[in-house]
């Protein structure tokens, strides 16, 4: 009986995902359109449009024009205001925490520099500093989610990166018993790709591979528009060079050592002495003729 019930209420908020998610992308949209596009009878659009709209999550908007008599259908439109969203992203130098609408609009922006002391604790004491300045803007936060460097188990948020040099450290456990609000914990590579997929590829591209070089060298692919898990991860950590120079992460001759972007960069500030942030400007000297920039990008 209690496993009927559950079934129940887990498809009750599968099909109430599925129609936001509808909304969300279709806006401004009427009840028959829902039906016809989510495969749900009416009165179940109906149930779950009357809790969205308790909810403030959508809103009506007007009505549909249509040819001949009748009564117009009336439209819905996702609300991105109801709710609240706190963003943090991680990274080895710098926390940053936004206040944001559900459709990511900032409203507030805030950073705060990692000294290269720092262990797990201490920037995790940082990250709640930041929420907790946040939280106090608004009241309409539902939920925390943070994006950092490394491998998060599935569903546990327990983090290990070895470019944060964080060990098994339980993300997830504390800051949702720091604040009693549900925590959502990504890769940052992937979640750049999730963004970058949804607002630029369009429905005819599903199969893509994304590469991210801010820190590292992380590749992520989409096929048939979902994540591929298989051949989705750190490439920087792949060996290129036998026996060659120590990675961070402790293996030699790693692909990251030699052409991620945090290397060319330091690469360019220690033999040039220029303390340059921007692999732009490196790439701009290299154009100029600048023989350092040329020699760190061979």
């Amino acid at each position: 009986m209690m496993n009927s019930v559950g079934n129940v209420q887990l498809m009750q908020r599968l099909n109430r995902i599925k129609v936001m998610q509808y909304i969300r992308k279709f806006s401004p949209v009427s009840r028959n359109q829902l039906a016809v596009n989510t495969n749900l009878s009416l009165s179940s659009i109906t149930n779950i449009v009357n809790f969205l709209l308790e909810n403030k999550l959508v809103v009506e908007v007007g009505r549909l024009d249509t040819e001949g008599a009748g009564r117009r259908a009336t439209l819905l439109e996702f609300n991105p205001g109801a709710k609240h969203i706190i963003s943090v992203n991680i990274e080895p130098h710098e926390v940053q925490a936004a206040l944001t609408d559900l459709s990511g609009n900032i409203f507030v922006f805030n950073k705060a520099a990692i000294d290269k002391k720092s262990d797990a604790d201490r920037v995790l004491k940082m990250v709640e500093k930041e929420i907790s300045k946040l939280m106090r803007k608004s009241d309409l936060v539902i939920a925390v989610g943070i994006s950092l460097p490394g491998h998060i188990s599935n569903g546990m948020g327990i983090v290990n990166s070895s470019i944060l040099q964080w060990k098994n450290v339980d993300v997830k456990g504390r800051i949702e018993k720091a604040f009693a609000l549900p925590l959502y914990i990504i890769n940052n590579s992937i979640n750049k790709a999730m963004c970058a997929f949804r607002n630029m590829c369009g429905d005819n591209k599903n199969n893509v591979v994304f590469l991210d070089l801010v820190l590292g060298i992380d590749l992520v692919s989409f096929y048939n528009g979902r994540i591929n898990e298989s051949v989705t991860g750190e490439l920087g950590h792949t060996t290129v060079i036998k026996d060659g120079p120590k990675c961070f992460c402790g293996n030699r001759g790693c692909l990251e050592l030699v052409c991620s972007e945090e290397h060319v960069l330091n690469s360019y500030r220690e033999i040039s002495g220029n303390k340059t942030s921007e692999l732009d400007e490196v790439l701009e000297l290299a154009e100029k003729g600048d023989k350092t920039a040329k020699q760190v990008l061979k």
